[in-house]
């Protein structure tokens, strides 16, 4: 979809987990390096995409309260 994308960045959007679930977790960003989502309606930090390369993610002003079972399994680079 966006092989090439290195840096991506949502803020104010509401977003909701099941909008979160039908637009990201399929995705294959090869070359991404970072991801931040600010501003939405995510209650549980959801299973992510593929990234191989993402080293920083950050959820911001979100009512969380449960990480996915495995949410970070397909980030083996992630740092922070």
């Amino acid at each position: 979809m966006m092989p090439n994308m290195k840096y991506f960045e949502l803020q104010m959007t509401m977003i909701e987990d099941e909008s979160f679930d039908d637009t990201f977790t399929t995705l294959d960003l090869p070359e991404l390096l970072s991801f931040a989502i600010a501003g939405g309606n995510l209650t549980r930090v959801p299973m992510m995409f593929t990234a191989p390369n993402l080293k920083d993610i950050r959820f911001a002003y979100h009512p969380l309260d449960y990480i996915t079972p495995l949410a970070f399994a397909e980030l083996p680079n992630l740092e922070s």
